[in-house]
């Protein structure tokens, strides 16, 4: 059997820095099980029913946000029948050729959430635009949902 030969006594240190990084690689370890465990299942739990929505009001029209990442416009569906709209969504796994995947925690997602609407809305009228991971959808009322202003006469 042959044993390095350390002139300067440093035998023992060499074992500890051996020992800590035998420890640190176990630690990893640890951490990415936890990751691939209970860690990232409370995270993923809310993406699970579907993207996080806003919807506001402002008079005339209603606009909704939606936190689409990674979803292109061809990977998206909307839909407007009378005043329940439907976002669907569909994220396939990447293919990619040569490569090791070493972790993966994004992978494919598909989701449809409806909303009622507060109001009547004019669909016909609608738009939406896809910007950095936001579906952004504005929609007119009808003008009898809109908000009238009333004015005060004067009394005689």
């Amino acid at each position: 059997m042959l044993t390095r030969w350390n002139d300067f006594g440093f035998g023992d240190l060499d074992r500890t820095f051996l020992a800590l990084g035998e420890l640190r690689d176990e630690m990893e370890k640890a951490f990415s099980d936890f990751d691939r465990g209970f860690g990232l299942r409370r995270i993923h739990s809310d993406w699970s029913v579907g993207p996080r929505t806003e919807l506001t009001d402002n008079g005339e029209t209603l606009v909704v946000k939606a936190e689409v990442p990674g979803m292109a416009e061809k990977d998206l569906d909307v839909s407007l029948e009378g005043n329940a709209l439907t976002i669907r969504g569909k994220r396939e796994n990447e293919k990619m050729e040569g490569y090791i995947v070493h972790r993966k925690e994004r992978g494919a997602w598909e989701f449809s959430r409806a909303f009622t609407l507060p109001c009547k809305v004019d669909g016909d009228k609608a738009k939406a635009s896809l910007k950095d991971g936001i579906l952004e959808l504005t929609i007119p009322k009808v003008p009898e949902a809109q908000p009238r202003r009333i004015t005060i006469g004067g009394s005689k």
